[in-house]
């Protein structure tokens, strides 16, 4: 699914909702899956945004969202919210707003 991909937190600290605005979406493939989280040593969903065009194809566009969920669906809007690791293992929380892209 092409969608574009605003993110909610910047470190673990929220963006105010007047710079919201003034942020970039990043465009991409999003993809939601189970897989093994050798840290936790657990399957985990994990969101990610994959580049869909060369020549970021298949190259995550953003770091991945561990621990996923999909928090609200309404027309092209989800919000999906989960973890980001950092450097040296740090976990931030995370949530994405996504729009769908129509072709």
């Amino acid at each position: 699914m092409n969608v574009h991909v605003v993110r909610l937190w910047r470190d673990g600290i929220q963006v105010p909702r007047w710079q919201l605005a003034q942020l970039q979406p990043v465009a991409g493939e999003l993809r939601i899956e189970e897989n093994k989280d050798e840290l936790l040593r657990r399957f985990l969903r994990v969101a990610r945004l994959l580049g869909c065009t060369a020549p970021d194809l298949g190259r995550d566009m953003l770091p991945p969202l561990v621990d996923a969920a999909v928090i609200y669906i309404k027309g092209d809007r989800i919000s999906i919210s989960g973890f980001e690791r950092g450097e040296m293992s740090q976990t931030y929380a995370q949530t994405w707003l996504v729009e769908t892209v129509t072709a």
